[in-house]
């Protein structure tokens, strides 16, 4: 079964649930949106097949295929076009039918502690328009969430899109995120703050809010490196160290919805103070201020992560050193994880590198040599492919996932006119 397949199906019984609860009254609309939502998704991953053809792989008549397709292309979510025929005895044409990405947009962000990167796709997650701001979280959300909002709507205006034809924007930012709050102190003054609530009064849109880590990791999953691979962990490795863990797919939540917390594994119990209150974690030895640390300890001019990939490019043996530190200090963690998990798959992404190969390198090799031989035979290390639109990405498939497992926002796209401003 296809991973779109998959989730649709998915989507169909949490609505079954729903409405079995309405009665029978519920049960010829239910079966009318359920066979619109599988037919608009077939065509959605095998764009260019006939009706004949939808018919034959959904299982459903020719009748009904045609009216769900007469629907469709009424509502703009379909087209028609070219021909070809239908054998090689010159039988009659045939008219493919292929999804319109262009229906509808959504934005993606990656919120970060000192800049928003924004994109703009159509249904098919091809970037359309991209961003890039400061953006001072550490001045809290009081402060940054109406920025947010207004950089949103600057956006858009920007790019020239109805307000209308926005169905969604999915935003990824540090630390847990469980039902919109902000559970973890990773951003000083966010803790116990339901962003998504307070953004929804803001920006008179569909929003869906995670962390960046899982966002990041989806994002690969479906438009990356990791594309049709079943088991994936992906390392962002930047200011913190997060990670996600993606099963046939999805994203794992954990229990608590807080999984991938990678950055705070202890790796050395008699460490420094990790932000979080513990002492030895990961990111006090991996993070980017445990790398400028390093090198600055030693070289007092050095003040950011820029001059220190600078200075490791051009083979200064300190700035060396604190990367081989951090990368080696990853994959110690990594190897673990692979020993308890043994993903097909570790995908490492995020600003940190940019030194590519200076980090990548010793975590690699930490990885294999402290891994078991059989998971470590069946995993490779690599880097990622979307870079920074990774978490902006992520977000757009969440907002994808959302309205085609559920339908109701692509009805009303033929629909609505007037933008909405607040």
């Amino acid at each position: 079964m296809s991973r779109i397949a998959g989730r649709t199906i998915h989507g169909l019984h949490d609505r079954d649930e729903r409405l079995a609860l309405a009665g029978r009254g519920t049960d010829l609309q239910l079966m009318r949106e359920s066979n619109w939502l599988l037919v608009l998704n077939y065509v959605r991953e095998h764009g260019g097949s006939p009706r004949a053809e939808i018919a034959r792989q959904t299982g459903l008549s020719r009748t009904t295929i045609g009216n769900i397709i007469d629907d469709l292309l009424a509502e703009g979510l379909v087209r028609e076009s070219g021909s070809e025929r239908a054998d090689t005895s010159g039988g009659r044409r045939v008219v493919p039918v292929h999804f319109n990405a262009d229906v509808a947009t959504i934005i993606g962000i990656a919120l970060g502690r000192h800049r928003l990167i924004m994109v703009v796709t159509d249904l098919s997650a091809n970037i359309l328009g991209r961003t890039e701001v400061p953006f001072p979280a550490y001045q809290g959300p009081d402060t940054c969430l109406p920025l947010l909002a207004d950089a949103i709507r600057t956006f858009i205006m920007a790019q020239g899109i109805p307000w209308a034809k926005v169905i969604g924007v999915g935003i990824g930012m540090p630390g847990i995120v469980t039902d919109g709050v902000c559970l973890a102190p990773t951003i000083p003054g966010w803790i116990g703050t339901n962003a998504l609530q307070r953004i929804r009064e803001l920006v008179d849109l569909p929003i869906y809010l995670d962390n960046n880590a899982k966002l990041g990791a989806l994002g690969e999953s479906r438009y990356g490196n990791a594309r049709d691979v079943e088991s994936m962990l992906y390392v962002r490795v930047g200011t913190g160290i997060g990670g996600g863990l993606v099963l046939n797919g999805q994203v794992y939540r954990g229990g608590a919805g807080s999984a991938g917390e990678i950055g705070h594994m202890v790796v050395d119990p008699h460490g420094p103070i990790c932000l979080c209150g513990n002492t030895g974690c990961l990111e006090v030895f991996a993070g980017k201020a445990a790398i400028i640390e390093y090198v600055r300890a030693r070289q007092p001019a050095v003040q950011d992560i820029v001059t220190v990939l600078q200075l490791a490019q051009a083979g200064d043996a300190v700035a060396l050193a604190a990367l081989h530190r951090a990368g080696a200090s990853i994959g110690a963690v990594v190897a673990g994880l692979v020993n308890f998990i043994s993903p097909v798959l570790i995908v490492v992404n995020g600003s940190t590198l940019r030194a590519g190969e200076l980090i990548l390198a010793p975590l690699r090799d930490t990885v294999l040599a402290h891994s078991l031989p059989t998971p470590r035979a069946h995993t490779r290390v690599i880097a990622g492919a979307l870079g920074s639109n990774a978490v902006a990405l992520g977000g757009v498939a969440t907002v994808l996932d959302a309205v085609f497992r559920d339908g109701r926002a692509l009805h009303t796209l033929a629909t609505t006119t007037a933008p909405v401003y607040k």
